[in-house]
């Protein structure tokens, strides 16, 4: 089998993992009502700490477009922005997630130079990807509700802070943090874990 159908090949099987997860609920963790861990950004950062940028990127997008999927069923987030524009939707789920591929993918050829301590460095990929993703993907969401979708669209997620007693940013923030850090810890475990495997499997 040539380089190129195996990349193909190790694309499309992280891709099924990807979809798997994100149509299906084992693809996230509830704690409790608000705390939501998401298993999604761990075959990205896999496949991008293995694979690099461009396989970053590549299932960074397929990431998103089931995250754009998802959004005709978010009542908070999907819905109000499908309703302002799909297309600025699409942008807001897509890009930012391509984004985190193609950086994590990055970082992992920093890490693959290592020559020593890259367990820790492949969970610190795992870690920042997750990260990244939080961020990425909040701050066009901040953005968005802020200054873009009129106010009459933007009522439930308003509503939520207005009960919160926060602004619309420190809502926005309280769910990067509380579901982002844990999301970024497991991720970071469980990407050292797979990564230590794959490279001592793949030889190219």
């Amino acid at each position: 089998m040539n380089k190129k159908l195996k990349f193909l090949t190790r694309m499309a099987v992280l891709s099924a993992i990807i979809i798997i997860l994100g149509f299906t609920p084992i693809g996230y963790i509830r704690f409790i009502p608000g705390l939501e861990i998401t298993l999604i950004t761990i075959p990205v950062a896999i496949g991008a700490a293995i694979f690099g940028p461009i396989a970053g990127l590549f299932l960074g997008i397929v990431f998103g477009i089931t995250s754009f999927i998802q959004a005709y069923s978010n009542p908070i987030f999907g819905v109000p922005m499908l309703s302002y524009n799909v297309f600025l939707a699409a942008a807001v789920c897509i890009l930012p997630r391509a984004l985190t591929g193609f950086l994590t993918g990055l970082i992992g050829n920093w890490v693959s130079k290592l020559n020593k301590f890259k367990s820790l460095g492949y969970g610190a990929t795992g870690f920042i990807c997750s990260l990244l993703n939080t961020f990425l993907f909040l701050a066009p969401i901040y953005l968005v509700f802020k200054f873009i979708i009129t106010e009459s669209l933007a009522t439930p997620l308003i509503q939520l802070a207005s009960s919160a007693g926060v602004p619309l940013g420190g809502l926005i923030t309280t769910i990067g943090i509380t579901n982002g850090v844990p999301e970024a810890v497991v991720t970071a475990i469980i990407c050292a874990a797979i990564c230590n495997i794959l490279r001592k499997t793949i030889k190219d």
